[in-house]
């Protein structure tokens, strides 16, 4: 089981969000809500920040729901500095 937050779901909607945070926590998964860093968000800047285990039970929902997701990105650290690099992108 991996524990580190990793992945970052970014939102076009503040309510999708709370939504699927909401679902999350249900199913008793780790995770965190917090503001996206401005470079990767484009407007609302609502986001989860998620482990491995918890990304494909939130990628089902974000497609049973149709929720608004701008990107999901990967965390990444190289050379002590963290990038993040896209996922997965929905139209």
């Amino acid at each position: 089981m991996e524990t580190e937050k990793n992945y970052l779901i970014v939102f076009d909607s503040k309510n999708h969000a709370y939504f699927l945070e909401d679902l999350l926590m249900r199913k008793a998964y780790d995770v965190e809500y917090l503001q996206a860093p401005q470079y990767l968000s484009k407007s609302c800047s609502a986001s989860l920040k998620i482990n491995k285990d918890a990304l494909k039970f939130s990628m089902e929902m974000i497609e049973t729901f149709d929720l608004e997701v701008y990107r999901i990105y990967k965390k990444n650290r190289i050379k002590g500095k963290i990038t993040y690099r896209v996922v997965n992108i929905q139209s």
